[in-house]
């Protein structure tokens, strides 16, 4: 899928200047899920993967938000 690392972190470890708070965001998120793409990687394909991946969080989160 053209991601090229994953790992995951801890909220409380997470910042970040120029990008809202992620407990703004997501209140009782305890980890985050961080992807890396090698520079020069294909953009349209990263995109749509960023995309897909967004919205099969927000599908998740909604089950299990219910």
């Amino acid at each position: 899928m053209g991601v090229d690392d994953v790992g995951v972190a801890a909220m409380s470890d997470y910042r970040s200047p120029k990008s809202l708070a992620l407990d703004t965001i997501f209140p009782s998120a305890k980890s985050i899920v961080v992807m890396a793409y090698r520079s020069g990687a294909p953009i349209n394909e990263n995109l749509w993967f960023i995309r897909k991946s967004y919205t099969l969080c927000l599908e998740f989160l909604n089950k299990i938000m219910v």
